[in-house]
């Protein structure tokens, strides 16, 4: 137990200084793709230590808190919020259409190029998390009533939601 409490320190401060490291090279608004992939994987965090380290304000904190207390979707992070809580990821940034999902499938390629392709349009999921099988969660807009879910980074999904409740799925795939 001694040895895993240990690991979890080691591992949570390893993940500040990187993130420290990152925004001290640089905006990261101005970051290439994979530098902000970096930061997402870095953010996959159940906790939210990594943003309370770049939260400037109370107010930030404030704002970490409540995202923090939301576990509507189980073991996870609210990521785009806590990156745009942060000033990591702009507030207007743009969010995903059903349409740029279809063409990011039917172009192919590995697993990790799909949540590259992805976020290079979103900036980051919505919410990440899971437990045992990686979940991306990729609102289409601000009253969450629809969103694109990739499972392990290589199946995605058209989920539509009624009063947060599932009302249609449907596979996106290449053909």
């Amino acid at each position: 137990m001694r040895d895993y409490q240990s690991n979890l320190i080691f591992l949570s401060a390893l993940i500040v200084l990187a993130l420290f490291s990152y925004v001290l090279e640089g905006n990261p608004n101005e970051a290439e793709g994979s530098d902000r992939e970096e930061l997402i994987a870095l953010a996959h965090m159940e906790d939210y230590d990594a943003f309370y380290a770049l939260a400037e304000s109370s107010d930030e904190r404030t704002a970490l808190q409540r995202l923090e207390a939301d576990d509507s979707m189980g073991i996870g992070a609210w990521t785009r919020d806590a990156l745009i809580v942060v000033g990591l990821l702009p507030y207007d940034q743009a969010r995903l259409t059903l349409s740029d999902a279809e063409k990011i499938v039917k172009q192919g390629g590995a697993a990790g190029t799909i949540v590259e392709d992805l976020n290079a349009i979103a900036g980051a999921p919505d919410w990440q998390g899971g437990s045992g099988i990686d979940r991306k969660v990729y609102y289409m807009d601000d009253e969450r009533t629809e969103a694109i879910v990739v499972l392990g980074g290589v199946s995605m999904t058209h989920v539509v939601y009624d009063n947060g409740a599932v009302k249609d799925e449907q596979a996106i795939s290449k053909s």
